[in-house]
């Protein structure tokens, strides 16, 4: 305010030394009162939109200075963050690798768990084989043992021969040792004019009852002693 009174003073000083010199007048003082106060308003606004101005300038820089800051502070804030996502990053390639690690000895356990449970498996199967034919059993009846015979027997060996005759009788056993029976291979020496040695097969069955037969007669002719295991001649 104190600066815009001196600048009036002098604007008015200034209109004066210039129009009273000529005035004639009351009517031109009148004129130049009405535009001294024409300009003195024109001032006041002149000044009002200065003030206004000055204000919009202050709130201007005030923002200027607040957004100066805002940013300061999102750049901090965002070195912050490029830090932190680093180490977010590191640890993400860390657990990565952990990942792959752990898939790595997933994949190794399950290709080991896969082979145990075949092992497993196959060793069942062969349990279960085992079981089947161990511990070994007897023939049921005398029909069992008749028709295992007759589906297991083997034709065309040369009877005559000792060998042929002795490897068809253990032929037959390993047969029945694979199925779970019992067949005896049997060799007896047979004191006689002309001693001679005779080979036989024995079966027990479930009833007590042992049958024999004669590999290189007949093979499907048992011969059963029913008084208990004692050896019947009756053919």
């Amino acid at each position: 305010m104190k600066h815009r009174n001196a600048v009036l003073s002098i604007v008015f000083l200034l209109i004066a030394l210039i129009l009273i010199p000529g005035c004639s007048s009351n009517s031109d003082l009148i004129d130049i009162q009405a535009e001294r106060d024409s300009l003195s308003l024109k001032l006041d606004n002149l000044y009002l939109e200065y003030q206004n101005i000055q204000n919009d300038y202050m709130e201007l820089s005030s923002r200027q200075a607040a957004l100066e800051k805002e940013k300061t502070d999102l750049a901090s804030e965002n070195d912050n963050l490029t830090i932190e996502l680093n180490d977010l990053q590191v640890q993400l390639d860390d657990a990565a690798k952990a990942n792959q690690v752990l898939q790595e000895d997933l994949t190794s356990r399950q290709s080991r768990y896969d082979e145990a449970v075949a092992n497993f498996l196959a060793a069942n199967e062969e349990l279960s084989k085992i079981k089947a034919v161990y511990p070994a059993k007897l023939f049921a009846t005398k029909e069992d043992l008749s028709a295992w015979l007759k589906a297991n027997a083997t034709t065309g060996y040369d009877t005559q021969d000792p060998v042929q005759v002795y490897k068809y009788a253990a032929d037959l056993q390993q047969k029945a040792l694979k199925e779970g029976y019992i067949i005896n291979v049997d060799v007896s020496y047979i004191i006689a004019t002309t001693p001679y040695y005779r080979l036989y097969c024995t079966a027990q069955t479930q009833d007590n009852i042992l049958y024999n037969w004669d590999t290189s007669n007949n093979p499907n002719v048992l011969i059963n002693d029913v008084t208990d295991f004692r050896w019947s001649t009756v053919y």
